[in-house]
């Protein structure tokens, strides 16, 4: 996925489940500028700059069609 943008504000979130439209991804770790999903993966180990919220995140498609996080039923931004 691309960037959205220079200087964009930046966030790496994990959590022990990562729910998409695909199915279900164990450890993960998702990236998110300006509260769109850039990019997601599996949690090989530690790393760097990277808040864990535990849990489950669930990736879903806003109106618009851009991938959005959320976490307890709450937006990632």
């Amino acid at each position: 996925m691309k960037s959205e943008g220079n200087g964009a504000r930046r966030r790496k979130v994990a959590a022990h489940r990562l729910i998409t439209s695909e199915g279900e991804l164990p450890m993960a770790v998702v990236e998110i500028a300006c509260g769109v999903v850039t990019a997601y993966r599996h949690l090989d180990g530690e790393e760097p700059f990277t808040e864990w919220v535990g849990g489950e995140i669930v990736l879903e498609r806003d109106i618009h069609g851009r991938l959005r996080a959320f976490h307890g039923g709450r937006l990632l931004e």
